[in-house]
Order: C-alpha cells, then structure tokens, then sequence
C-alpha cells in the first residue's frame, strides 16, 4: 500500500491509476489522513434482456426437472387434439330461447 498526498497525487494521477489497475493499493491522504482510495472497477455482470429472463427461468426449471421439451410440447399438441375431436364428436347443446 502506498500513501500519497493530495499534491502529489494531483502531479502524477495517470501514473498512480496505472499502479492500481496493476493492483497496487493507492492511497490518497489529506493532511495526513487517509482518505481516497484508488482502486479498479469492477465490471458488472452481464445482465440478461429483462425479456428474456421468464424463458430462461422456465427452461432451468425444466432442465432441473429433467422434463423433455419435445415430449411436454408432443404432449400439448395431442392434448389439443383430443379436445378439438371431442368438441366434434360431442357438440354442446343450443341454449334454450330466453323465456
């Protein structure tokens, strides 16, 4: 760690930014107390398009399931079939006029 003044800092600021991207710690001190610390910042991490996050939640939730995507969307399809075909085979009855 190295201690620096304000007015040395102010003379050599490239220079002390380099050293702590280098990973040195750099201390600025005014009158004698520390004050400023110059550190590196730390780049966030990448975020996902907020449009994307409910897919993505529904598929880990699959995978930590171990559910097949191609069986549960084979599974809808037939599902909409069979209820397509009962509509057909079995129409509801017409309301009666109102009385």
């Amino acid at each position: 760690m190295t201690v620096y003044s304000i007015a040395e800092a102010e003379g050599q600021l490239a220079d002390l930014i380099d050293r702590a991207l280098q990973g040195e710690a750099v201390i600025i001190a005014n009158h004698g107390q520390q004050v400023v610390e110059i550190k590196p910042v730390r780049q966030p991490a990448r975020v996902p398009n907020s449009d994307a996050l409910p897919s993505m939640a529904r598929r880990q939730a699959r995978l930590q399931a171990g559910v097949d995507s191609v069986a549960v969307l084979m599974q809808m399809r037939g599902s909409a079939r069979d209820c397509a075909s009962e509509r057909l085979n079995h129409p509801k009855p017409a309301h009666p006029p109102p009385a």
